[in-house]
């Protein structure tokens, strides 16, 4: 949020109203931690470059055995909201061929946009993230369901076209199971290709420094995804163990740490000698 009020991608105002799950502001939070700073959250002169060093959240840099990874740009992503409403019936006198339960639709939908990547591209993921039911009754037929859906790959017509294979994925299982549907797309934003200039730079600093790297396309979303709109940037992963982030496990090796921060010194100072 914050990378997006810098480059002017959200207004400040906005973000700050923005809630969580317990009415907290996001104002309020920052209060509460003394974040609140009374300095405009802008650019305060012309940035040369921006650099940005972080894990890599997946398994292919640990897998490949490489210290760092080179990020040439980072996917583009759909999230939506699908709610599928059927009829409540009572678990025991409804038979099973007369209801119209929305939570077996839902299921169906949720393994077929699962199967969505072995229909376009090996690149293409897609998570259903969040999943509520209604009435959420051991004995009652669900009769509205509510799930998110992650839609991401590098190539921004494949996320076009599975939003629309999605909608067609519902409609089948809506019109098997007699339910209806509401699709609702939440946020889309497109690839990130990042500054050859300053990835080269980057690779440049990797073999000064003797350490492994590779070049590689991230999937997750950084700040130095809003920040290469305002001027040359570049990413730097280093090796997440088994791949694993958002997760207590998550963790890097001390090794890969010190290898990112060294090419990540080098390519600062080339950068800075060019200003």
């Amino acid at each position: 949020m914050g990378s997006g009020v810098f480059t002017d991608k959200f207004e400040t105002e906005e973000i700050l109203s923005n809630t969580d799950r317990d009415g907290i502001s996001v104002e309020a939070a920052l209060q509460n931690i003394g974040y609140d700073g009374e300095s405009p959250a802008k650019p305060m002169e012309d940035i040369h470059a921006y650099l940005e060093v972080h894990i890599e959240q997946g398994p292919v840099l640990e897998q490949n055995e490489t210290n760092v990874g080179i990020v040439d740009g980072v996917f583009g992503m759909s999230w939506l909201e699908a709610t599928i409403y059927g009829e409540a019936d009572h678990a025991g006198p409804s038979p099973i061929h007369s209801r119209n339960d929305a939570l077996v639709a839902a299921a169906d939908a949720v393994t077929a946009i699962r199967r969505l990547s072995n229909r376009f591209s090996d690149d293409v993921v897609t998570t259903v993230g969040e999943f509520s039911v209604s009435p959420d009754s051991i004995n009652v037929v669900p009769d509205e369901v509510t799930f998110s859906i992650d839609l991401r790959s590098y190539d921004d017509d494949t996320v076009a076209r599975g939003v629309e294979h999605i909608e067609k994925e519902l409609e089948t299982v809506c019109e098997r199971e007699g339910t209806e549907f509401e699709l609702e797309e939440l946020w889309r934003i497109p690839h990130t290709e990042f500054s050859p200039t300053v990835c080269d730079i980057v690779t440049e600093a990797a073999t000064e420094s003797d350490c492994s790297y590779q070049r590689i396309i991230g999937g997750a979303g950084h700040d130095a995804n809003y920040l290469n709109d305002i001027t040359d940037a570049a990413l730097l992963f280093v090796p997440s163990v088994d791949g694993k982030t958002h997760n207590e496990a998550e963790f890097t090796e001390w090794e890969d740490i010190l290898a990112g921060v060294d090419v990540f010194a080098r390519a600062t100072n080339q950068l800075a000698d060019q200003n």
